[in-house]
């Protein structure tokens, strides 16, 4: 019986608790419970049921007034009783208690380690003990019995599957764990040896495991620890569970290895996602770099390696600040770090650096991450190398200067449809024309009357090009207010990859000139 005390598990009455809490080394727990019927107490009978662990009521009777339960997995569960007297009559309240298992506190890989150099004492200790009891009198037959009973209850409760060989190879015991991890029940398990070929065992990288390669053929081949080997069971249906093998030589007469193993499915499978997770990164053609709230780079992919010149091993433990941003941008990263810490996204231009000091503009795009319960947990960047698109946009404005101060008229033509697409100011000034007015008007508006006339000069145009790849000549025009002028063109074809094929003209006013021609010819005629 369980006693009442302070440094009990009861500290009080069972009658008067809601409830008893038990370590999970409380491993065989009984219940006992009596009817208070005075007529014919022998005639009493009980029914128990453990919810959360038996399925169905269990019938008993006055002779087996307790209920008994071992190996309980840790958890939440009610104890029910009900009993019944001598005339058969039941009290359907009964009587309950909750009962709650506390979860065990090992799940390191030193515990396993520790756990396996145990199980190797423990095999030692009790089969030399029980060695030793069997030659002792008859009179220590009961502790030989007690001590088996212990060992049987270490070896069935034990948080590892546990395989033990004899030194022929041959499987001769194993716990209930094992036939869980394994797949097959313990009678089946019992009937293999260590390398029989019924084993289907994958290494971690999916192709089969020859048998020499097994941990317990290793520790029994060479009488030594093998520790930690990865291997998958490859189970009915071709459900594979991976397991953390660690095998030792038993140095007991007729035995040869102890084996253990725990499940790392869970673990595989995370790290399988994170190395999936790793090769989409990595497939990203920009830099993804990702950081904790203080700013220590924790990802650096291979876009990001090739971007900043810094490989994974030496970017990763270092402040960002150190690996990307020269002195020049210090301030401006900072305040981006204290955005991104409230929660923040930010996204525009950013002065880097590479690892050999060269720095670079990159479009850079910043968010926070959170985790499940939504805590910001870190930073994830993109950046891009930008060099070439702002060049590319110098470009652009030197060359939109250069048309808007030319002193020659510039215009473009949509040659599918004669639609004027652009004009410089000096081209839109010479015509009497603002800009907006002649852009989406025809070519035709142009020309003056009386002339061969638009078709007449397209078409002319259009041959000379087709012929020499470019038309120059005199045209005369006209004005917005009616006026005529002559200017001189050079029109030349362009391929646009958005408009389509476009006429570029070039035009210079030559009416002074023209003006100064006729008044010699005028002269020369008088003369």
């Amino acid at each position: 019986p369980v006693p009442i005390g302070s440094d009990s598990v009861l500290t009080q009455s069972i009658t008067t608790v809601d409830g008893v809490t038990l370590s999970y080394l409380d491993r065989v727990i009984s219940f006992e419970f009596a009817a208070l019927n005075y007529v014919a107490p022998a005639k009493n009978q009980y029914k128990y049921m453990l919810e959360g662990f038996d399925e169905q009521w269990v019938a008993t009777t006055s002779a087996r007034p307790f209920a008994t339960y071992t190996n309980l997995d840790p958890g939440d569960y009610v104890f029910r009783v009900i009993g019944a007297n001598n005339d058969g009559l039941w009290n359907e309240a009964g009587a309950a208690i909750r009962l709650t298992i506390t979860p065990a506190w090992w799940q390191t890989w030193w515990f396993y380690a520790l756990s396996v150099a145990a199980v190797v004492g423990v095999f030692g200790f009790i089969y030399w003990a029980k060695a030793s009891q069997l030659k002792a009198a008859k009179g220590a037959a009961a502790a030989v019995r007690e001590s088996e009973e212990k060992y049987r209850v270490l070896f069935e409760s034990f948080p590892l599957g546990i395989t033990v060989s004899d030194h022929n190879g041959n499987i001769v015991e194993s716990n209930a764990i094992a036939a869980k991890l394994l797949g097959v029940s313990k009678s089946e398990h019992e009937q293999r040896a260590i390398d029989s070929q019924e084993w289907q065992i994958i290494q971690s990288d999916g192709t089969p495991m020859p048998p020499e390669a097994f941990a317990s053929v290793i520790a029994l081949r060479e009488q030594r620890r093998v520790e930690n080997v990865e291997m998958g069971i490859v189970k009915a249906g071709g459900e594979i569970t991976w397991l953390s093998v660690t095998a030792a030589s038993l140095p007991l007469q007729q035995y040869g290895v102890v084996i253990s193993y725990a499940d790392i499915t869970q673990q595989k499978l995370a790290e399988a996602r994170i190395h999936w997770q790793g090769i989409l990164l990595d497939a990203v053609g920009q830099a993804v770099i990702a950081t904790d709230l203080a700013g220590t780079v924790v990802y650096f992919n291979r876009a990001a390696e090739e971007l900043y010149g810094w490989s994974k091993a030496e970017a990763v433990g270092q402040n960002i600040m150190a690996v990307t941003v020269p002195a020049i941008s210090q301030a401006q990263a900072a305040a981006i770090m204290a955005e991104l810490n409230q929660g923040h996204t930010w996204s525009g231009e950013l002065l880097v650096q590479r690892h050999d000091g060269v720095m670079f503009p990159a479009m850079v795009y910043d968010a926070p991450v959170l985790d499940e319960s939504g805590q910001l947990i870190g930073i994830v960047g993109i950046s891009a190398d930008i060099t070439e698109r702002k060049r590319t946009e110098a470009e652009l404005r030197l060359h939109s200067e250069i048309l808007e101060h030319m002193s020659e008229g510039v215009q473009l033509t949509r040659i599918s449809d004669g639609k004027i697409t652009y004009v410089n100011p000096t081209f839109a000034r010479m015509f009497g024309y603002e800009p907006d007015e002649l852009v989406g008007q025809h070519v035709s508006i142009l020309n003056a009357p009386g002339g061969p006339g638009a078709v007449a000069t397209a078409a002319e145009i259009a041959r000379t090009m087709n012929e020499t790849g470019n038309w120059q000549g005199e045209i005369q025009n006209v004005r917005k207010d009616g006026s005529t002028f002559w200017c001189f063109a050079t029109v030349t074809p362009f391929a646009h990859p958005q408009v389509g094929q476009i006429g570029i003209s070039v035009h210079q006013d030559i009416t002074r000139r023209k003006q100064i021609e006729a008044e010699h010819v005028r002269q020369e005629r008088l003369g």
